[in-house]
């Protein structure tokens, strides 16, 4: 039986997913969507360097097969909604991958919620860092009656587009879904590097009905390098530099060398792979991402209404 998958966004991060792809242990034809045509030529040459993938390139969505075993949408937030009503009306989808930030307004995530539901389909956001397996045995190491704090710090951290992915980590590492916004300061909103989108500077904190506390600090004045600490309310502290993959002792003690984390072009075939093998996946759903979602809107809502930014049209971050 062929497989088919879709594409949607040949971009920078689609053709990072398409990377992905094609280290999955399956053939498949893939379906490239992208209304730029150098993006599609570039995706075509990409997918050649397997000669089992079948590469088919669409400009518009009614151009889809009529299923598909797997999507991935990969766009910007906005207009992400109308596309995924677009993909679901041309062709059945059970599974649906779709990147972050997911959507600029909650009414969009309850809109989503009923359109996977009415399609059929499971939505899937990518938050990979559940993925990783530093993380993964760092979580079935915590206790539930030994609260933790973490803390993620860089200047090039990006509150607005990336503050979901560690709101997402807490809750998968604190195993727990009633996650809150309990303080932090938004200081400064900023034209991003991505026309027509903003970034901001500040801090926000998130809190478990646990006890347990994420600290998410993106300043101006800060360090080059993402360095995740982590204090556990009986006395130990860790140190992770996650680009590198070392963990250490900030007192002083032996670093272990962990490897560098997976990069996305090495994570979507694995995705693909556990999807057609059993239905399922370690990404948040669309349900539990939408909460976590809600946290930033929380955090960003009214430092971007003071900036002049009219939120109920949605933030504008991606």
């Amino acid at each position: 039986m062929t497989i088919d998958v879709v594409l949607v966004g040949l971009g920078n991060i689609g053709f990072r997913h398409l990377q992905g792809l094609m280290r999955s242990e399956h053939s498949f034809r893939l379906h490239g969507v992208d209304i730029v045509p150098d993006n599609i030529e570039r995706a075509r040459a990409e997918a050649s360097k397997r000669s089992d993938i079948i590469f088919v390139g669409h400009s518009k969505m009614s151009d889809l097969p009529s299923a598909a075993s797997v999507g991935v949408v990969a766009t910007t937030a906005n207009g992400r909604l109308e596309l995924m009503e677009a993909l679901l009306d041309h062709c059945r989808l059970p599974q649906t991958i779709l990147e972050k930030v997911v959507f600029q307004t909650r009414a969009s995530f309850e809109h989503a919620k009923e359109l996977v539901a009415d399609a059929g389909t499971r939505a899937w956001v990518n938050c990979p860092r559940r993925m990783w397996p530093f993380y993964r045995s760092l979580r079935a190491g915590i206790r539930s009656d030994i609260p933790f704090t973490v803390r993620f710090e860089s200047r090039h951290l990006g509150l607005a587009c990336n503050a979901v992915h560690f709101i997402d980590l807490f809750q998968f590492l604190s195993n727990a879904s009633d996650v809150a916004l309990s303080g932090g300061q938004i200081a400064s909103v900023v034209a991003s590097k991505r026309p027509g989108f903003f970034e901001c500077y500040g801090d926000i904190e998130v809190t478990s009905s646990s006890g347990s506390r994420l600290q998410i600090v993106c300043r101006e004045d800060g360090a080059d390098e993402l360095v995740t600490r982590w204090t556990y309310h009986d006395g130990r502290e860790i140190d992770f530099r996650e680009s590198v993959g070392i963990f250490a002792d900030p007192a002083g003690g032996v670093a272990i060398d962990l490897g560098r984390p997976p990069f996305q072009s090495e994570l979507t075939g694995r995705l693909l792979d556990g999807l057609l093998a059993n239905g399922g996946s370690t990404l948040p759903d669309l349900t539990e991402s939408a909460k976590a979602h809600s946290i930033l809107f929380d955090a960003l809502e009214g430092p971007f209404s003071a900036a002049g930014h009219d939120v109920s049209r949605g933030l504008p971050i991606t």
